[in-house]
């Protein structure tokens, strides 16, 4: 507000505008203001997201996919683009479309069980209940443990280190991958980025506490969630797990909203019983838009009924069945 009173055409201010009043449930106000930006029409990545929630939120499914479809070609490795994407086709009926474009990157082990859900709804709403079998089957299943290599040799988006990176370690290549690693650390010796990446491929070398010193390099120029998160999981690797509950504690702090963050620390809190420390951390989650996570309301009942709350874990238990028929619920 502040902004916007000392420059009331300013871009940006009108676009945090947008942003509040798209959370307020006001698409006709967030709209407005976001076209007065100017913002999409200069094809700024997170206005055209804007954009596109805010047709989804008004029922213009059509309109949001040609947006996210934009936003997709610009940004092919950004997984909640991706997600999106698929969700306003799905909804919008155009699932010959949804499945020419997502079907073979929902094959991926890296892709999630709700993009293979939705393409497999459309294999099933086209007739196809062979084509949609696999989908839906791996959609049940789940988001498998551990760690998977991102899908990354065929994307243009990425820098081509991170391509050769990850080519070499999905073909188990760890050996060239270190050794490509430290190639790329004596050509860049102050990059962050190239530190993370020797991180990633200390970690596929089974050598979690090469991984931390390289993540602590790189985490003295910047800290995103992702080098957190697999800090926090070279830790573990290392026997250290109460550092690695640290570590996305203090992540926390910095960025509250993080919905992936919270369901990590719930789990862990999970395995000590904190079910208090679990219920509100999952409820601030779903306060945030992360409660269609099978994974998240299953845990979120589990909390409830450790807490005596009956009906509460109930109605999580039918939640998260209705997204995940696999989950029979209890109550």
């Amino acid at each position: 507000r502040a902004l916007a009173d000392l420059d009331p055409d300013s871009g940006q201010a009108l676009y945090l505008q947008a942003v509040l009043a798209a959370r307020a449930g006001k698409p006709v106000l967030a709209k407005s203001l976001l076209q007065r930006s100017g913002l999409v029409e200069s094809d700024v990545p997170a206005a055209l997201l804007l954009d596109a929630i805010i047709d989804m939120q008004e029922g213009n499914h059509d309109i949001a996919a040609r947006t996210l479809a934009r936003l997709d070609n610009m940004q092919p490795s950004n997984v909640r683009v991706a997600e999106l994407l698929a969700r306003a086709m799905w909804m919008s009926g155009r699932d010959t479309e949804l499945v020419a474009r997502f079907s073979a990157q929902a094959k991926h082990e890296a892709a999630s069980p709700y993009l293979a859900m939705l393409v497999g709804r459309a294999f099933e709403r086209q007739g196809d209940r062979a084509g949609a079998s696999h989908y839906l089957q791996r959609a049940y299943a789940g988001r498998e443990l551990g760690w998977v290599v991102l899908d990354g040799a065929a994307r243009s988006d990425l820098p081509e280190a991170t391509q050769r990176l990850r080519s070499l370690i999905e073909s188990k290549s760890r050996a060239r991958a270190r050794t490509y690693a430290l190639n790329l650390q004596e050509r860049f010796p102050g990059s962050a980025d190239v530190a993370a990446l020797a991180g990633d491929a200390a970690l596929a070398a089974r050598d979690p506490a090469g991984a931390l010193e390289l993540y602590r390099e790189a985490a003295r120029v910047k800290r995103p969630w992702p080098l957190t998160r697999k800090a926090a999981a070279a830790y573990r690797d290392a026997g250290d797990p109460l550092a690695a509950d640290v570590l996305i504690a203090r992540h926390l702090v910095g960025e509250p909203r993080n919905t992936e963050a919270l369901l990590l620390y719930a789990e862990r809190s999970a395995r000590a019983e904190d079910w208090l420390r679990v219920a509100v951390l999952l409820d601030q989650a779903i306060e945030l838009g992360a409660g269609n996570d099978p994974r998240l309301l299953k845990l979120r009942a589990i909390a409830a009924r450790a807490l005596g709350e009956t009906e509460e874990a109930a109605a999580f238990e039918r939640m998260a069945w209705e997204l995940h028929p696999g989950l029979v619920p209890q109550g």
